[in-house]
Parts: C-alpha cells; structure tokens; sequence
C-alpha cells in the first residue's frame, strides 16, 4: 500500500505518478522497469519517491491493485442485469475489458504485461495473489442462483480456472492472428487493439461457443 503522503497528495497528483508507472511497467516488464527513471519524468528529487513508496515491489502491487479495480469496475452492473446469462455476462465482461483497454492503452498493457509476471521470482508471490482473487470471484460468481441451471455439474474451480485462462489466450491469439504489436500501439499513443470491434466481437463469440459446449448444461 502506498504511504499516507502519497494518499495527502491531489488526485491529479496521484493520478500523474500511476499514468508515468503504468508506461514505465507496460513497457518494459518489472524487471527492466526503472524507479530511477519514472522519478526523473515526475521531476521528484531521488529521495521523494520513497515517501510515497518503500520500494519497487510495493509500488506495483499498488499498481495492480489500482488497475483491477478500474477495468472490472461495471461487472457488478452487468451481474445485477435480470435477463443476462452466464455466456452473455462473459461475453459482455470481456468486452467491456477491451474497450476499457482501448480507452486506457497505458493501463490495459500493464495488465496485459503482468499476466505474463508468474515466473518471476521476487514479484510471483503478488501475481499468484492477484491469479487467486480473480479465480475466487469467478467461482463466486459462478455460486449465484441466477447462473447456476445454466452449467454442468462439475467442479466450480475447474470451470472459474478455465474461463481465466480462456480470456489470457484470447488476448495472445488477437495478437497473433492480427500481429499486433502492443507496445508499439503504446508508444505511438494508438489503441492496444487496432482492429474494429466487430472482428474482436467475432474471435470472443467464438471462444464463448468453445466454452459453452465443454460445461453448458443439456
């Protein structure tokens, strides 16, 4: 968590630190990412920073943290909408993510970069935690009345696992089949994703139809 002085700070303060973190971690993955660096674009003396952080590893966990908590900020509204079932609230989910990465490239290419982060040894740790909080609420999710007549009857950590993973591959497959190049969308200031949303629609009805006919109840 970050110091109580970054918290004193203004909004636009606050918010101008993470826009120059998100770019400095998107870019360039934990390991390159240099504090050094993000300090000297935020124009902070050397010793600053460290009032706001203690180190590296706090200041991405706080990233992470900040990030989530934005791009999945409309899932309640989309789970509390009466007529949506399962396959259209992970459909819709998923969409709403690409135009929220769309809208904040920074942002959506950090997220995207993190995800990639498991085997890195001094941050595994906030990715496992991060990886299990995502499958907890999958599975939450999957517990609600609402939901439940719309699935086979097998093990719900099975099903929240493959549903993660299914939306990881699907960002890595959009990049293969496009060769889109997402850090060079960040650089030049484009969208992460530079295809219509029609041809992301597509890919993401397909993999919704791969999922429904492995655990879809008959």
């Amino acid at each position: 968590m970050p110091k109580q002085t970054f918290i004193n700070l203004s909004i636009e303060r606050q918010e101008e630190i993470l826009q120059v973190a998100f770019e400095e971690f998107a870019l360039k993955g934990y390991q390159n990412a240099s504090l050094s660096i993000i300090i000297k674009k935020l124009g902070l003396a050397k010793g600053s920073f460290y009032r706001y952080f203690s180190n590296k590893k706090e200041l991405f966990a706080y990233l992470i943290e900040d990030a989530t908590s934005r791009r999945l900020s409309k899932l309640d509204n989309l789970i509390n909408q009466d007529a949506i079932d399962f396959f259209e609230l992970i459909k819709q989910n998923f969409i709403q993510k690409i135009r929220f990465d769309n809208e904040f490239p920074v942002i959506g290419a950090f997220l995207y970069q993190i995800m990639h982060e498991k085997d890195n040894s001094e941050v595994s740790d906030i990715i496992k935690n991060l990886f299990n909080n995502i499958i907890l609420q999958t599975k939450y999710i999957l517990t609600l009345e609402k939901f439940k007549h719309q699935l086979v009857d097998i093990e719900l950590e099975m099903i929240a696992f493959q549903i993660f993973h299914m939306q990881l591959w699907l960002y890595d497959y959009v990049a293969y089949k496009y060769n889109i190049d997402f850090e060079a969308n960040i650089r030049e200031q484009k969208p992460i994703f530079d295809i219509s949303e029609e041809q992301l629609e597509q890919l993401i009805d397909r993999s919704i139809m791969m999922l429904k006919n492995g655990i879809k109840a008959s």
